[in-house]
């Protein structure tokens, strides 16, 4: 399948290849790196972006720290594609690409201080909203490989106490979102709510939890996307 040579908006020094038959990067994609609470010039933290699918979340937090970055991806032709933009970007030393899915990554008893996810927006019974573009998509926009409660369950085996943990997700799906995070010893700390327009309703949201962490949850002004012409 032919691939496209695109930059990253906002990091217009960024290089990606995308392909039109699978998942392209989102405006939740450019969002939830700059979400995190990060120095650049702490590299002693260990990173980890579930679903990583081009790579380009690792890509746009190598702009904002030295640390070391893994993302992991279960599709083995978008981790193919990932670590190839690892490559022409240069950041091979700090960004490592595995092929994997979360469920066999946790057996593997490593830790991270920042778990990061845009994962996977929509249940498998909503068949209103599944894609039959492509396998890469459908998987990547629809739970098959990966729900929601898999993927928390998953995170509390690789994170730290204390670590922080981001995550992607649309709004119809807070309630659930945030008794899931309660559930497996999550407490959101912050929530910041992505708008397309001013006036527009929030159609997805970005969250921070830290694992056995302290109660108080800061909602950050809206994130809007459009500013509405006058």
């Amino acid at each position: 399948m032919p691939k496209v040579l695109n930059t990253i908006q906002g990091y217009e020094k960024l290089k990606l290849f995308q392909r039109t038959d699978m998942f392209n990067y989102s405006i939740e994609s450019i969002l939830l790196p700059e979400f995190l609470d990060l120095k650049k010039n702490n590299s002693n933290l260990n990173i980890i972006d579930i679903g990583t699918n081009n790579g380009v979340i690792p890509l746009i937090l190598s702009e904002k720290t030295k640390a070391k970055i893994t993302g992991i991806e279960i599709q083995q032709e978008a981790s193919e594609l990932a670590k190839e933009n690892i490559l022409i970007n240069n950041l091979e030393k700090q960004i490592q690409i595995k092929n994997i899915s979360i469920q066999e990554f946790s057996k593997l008893n490593q830790k991270f201080d920042i778990v990061i996810c845009n994962p996977p927006f929509f249940k498998v019974h909503d068949l209103r909203r599944v894609t039959k573009k492509s396998e890469f998509i459908k998987n990547a926009r629809h739970e098959f490989l990966l729900t929601l409660e898999t993927l928390i369950i998953n995170v509390r085996k690789i994170i730290e106490n204390k670590g922080s943990f981001y995550l992607a997700h649309k709004t119809e799906r807070l309630n659930e979102v945030l008794e899931l995070l309660n559930i497996y010893n999550f407490t959101p700390k912050k929530i910041s709510f992505i708008h397309s327009k001013v006036k527009k309703e929030s159609q997805s949201f970005l969250v921070k939890s830290i694992f056995q962490g302290p109660p108080g949850l800061e909602v950050t002004a809206p994130l809007i996307v459009i500013a509405d012409e006058e």
